[in-house]
């Protein structure tokens, strides 16, 4: 990261807590576990039976820890769970810089490639830490669900997936000038990857379409609210990318040159893609920080579906809205010519 990325990064440590603020968070009375029928001598000499300190006979209960506490405590349990923890923290501090970075530059991102390369690695291997936390177990009967028993669960290890397929997206032609590229959208190891993606990105929403009664395992109550939330957020969003690319990788060899030079003539393009990767990235990031918050009473459900969906929105609009400020709005109607183009040539 570049020295002005560092200090941006030092100013904006408090963002957690603001957001927190925002949020209202409140913890709830932890619950104690306490081993039965065990007395510990304390260091002070009183007597600990069940878990409840003992002085002058008088049973006094120990304070119960806050929520953060609970989250900090867990945080460092264990070497996987406290890489996790160092990694959620990088994220969030490179994710407020980034933001920062947009927005101060119109809504494009402006940081060098090695920088977001760095900073979506770090995503990816916050994703992949997180799967301890899934279930990761088969169900009996039912073989669809895979190791996947909740669709909570799926929705951990999609976010590995897409992260990777954003983190090796930025490395191709569809993003880089093809002189700069590590490799094309036909490639057929990345062709394969993004079919996987799109795969497992329907299969994940269809899980929380289907998902019912007290084995809902959603952000909210009704069904129908959390296969939309599904839809949005875990589907759509990245199959506009995803799609897009096996658009082009499958189109024509006339379409593919097209696509080639209108990267070439825009040298906005891979800032306005970065801010497109970037922003979601980021809010994906802070949605499961609040998905741990709920797991220990901080936040509700429900605010974190609230502010995951909102977020998105928000970011999707922002791209969008950028994309229309650069060369009169040539360069977004130049996507989009190339894209039906795309499909034509496929289709016909």
């Amino acid at each position: 990261m570049s020295f002005r990325s560092i200090r941006w990064c030092s100013a904006l440590l408090l963002c957690p807590t603001l957001a927190a603020s925002f949020l209202q968070l409140s913890p709830r009375p932890a619950l104690v576990s306490v081993q039965r029928n065990a007395a510990v001598v304390m260091v002070d000499g009183s007597v600990s039976l069940d878990g409840i300190a003992k002085e002058d006979g008088v049973r006094k209960r120990r304070p119960p820890l806050s929520g953060w506490a609970r989250i900090t405590r867990a945080g460092s349990a264990s070497p996987l769970r406290t890489a996790h923890s160092v990694f959620g923290i990088a994220s969030v501090i490179c994710g407020t810089t980034d933001m920062v970075e947009v927005f101060a530059h119109g809504g494009i991102s402006t940081i060098s490639e090695t920088d977001i390369f760095v900073h979506f690695f770090i995503y990816t291997m916050v994703a992949a830490l997180s799967t301890p936390r899934a279930k990761n177990r088969w169900t009996k009967g039912q073989p669809w669900k895979l190791w996947m028993p909740t669709a909570r669960d799926s929705q951990i290890w999609i976010t590995v997936v897409q992260y990777a397929w954003y983190t090796s997206a930025l490395l191709s032609d569809y993003i880089r000038p093809a002189d700069h590229a590590l490799f094309t959208l036909d490639q057929p190891i990345f062709l394969g990857f993004s079919w996987f993606v799109t795969v497992a990105c329907l299969y994940s929403a269809s899980r929380s379409m289907l998902e019912t009664g007290n084995k809902n395992s959603g952000l909210y109550d009704l069904r129908w609210v959390n296969g939309l939330y599904a839809l949005f957020n875990v589907a759509f969003l990245m199959l506009v990318d995803v799609g897009r690319a096996l658009l082009l990788a499958h189109s024509s060899a006339m379409v593919r040159s097209e696509w080639a030079s209108f990267v070439a003539a825009y040298p906005e393009w891979p800032h306005v893609m970065q801010t497109a990767f970037l922003l979601p990235g980021y809010f994906m990031s802070i949605g499961w920080f609040l998905a741990s918050a709920e797991h220990y009473g901080l936040v509700t459900k429900s605010r974190v579906g609230a502010f995951t969906t909102l977020a998105q929105g928000f970011a999707f609009v922002t791209s969008v809205a950028a994309a229309l400020t650069i060369d009169e709005g040539r360069l977004a109607f130049g996507v989009y010519d190339v894209s039906l183009e795309a499909i034509l040539s496929i289709v016909y």
